[in-house]
């Protein structure tokens, strides 16, 4: 019971433990975390590919060199915070979607994170890439 608790606490970002709950059986927590290992890395890497050869000549030039810099910060296993911004409809989502495809047809794992309140204030998206090898 503890066990399928922990899933559930886990599909929404939290813990038995942060509630101060029992906690199951330490090789059942193994499990879980394998188990949600396993799903971050379940990509059709093909088509992940397939993604990114679409997309890539849809950028335009700063878009690229906003792509070539986290890729290549990735690849150099070096941290990045990437703001990008600009209002109205420039292509952020494309730009973000197309480093992504990138990133995990590599078999690297990617975390985006948007904060909200730099976002209120600004107005503007913010991501953090980082990539960890299978």
């Amino acid at each position: 019971m503890l066990y399928k608790l922990e899933l559930l606490f886990n599909a929404t970002s939290t813990s038995l433990e942060k509630h101060k709950l029992s906690m199951p059986d330490e090789r059942l927590l193994v499990e879980i975390r394998n188990r949600l290992l396993k799903e971050e890395l379940n990509y059709d890497v093909v088509d992940l590919r397939s993604q990114h050869s679409i997309n890539f000549p849809l950028l335009n030039q700063c878009q690229r060199n906003v792509h070539e810099y986290v890729v290549i910060a990735v690849i150099e296993r070096k941290q990045a915070l990437i703001f990008v911004h600009r209002h109205g409809k420039i292509g952020k989502k494309i730009l973000w979607h197309t480093i992504i495809s990138k990133i995990r047809s590599e078999g690297l794992i990617v975390l985006t994170v948007a904060s909200s309140g730099i976002t209120v204030k600004s107005q503007n998206k913010v991501a953090s890439f980082g990539g960890w090898k299978r």
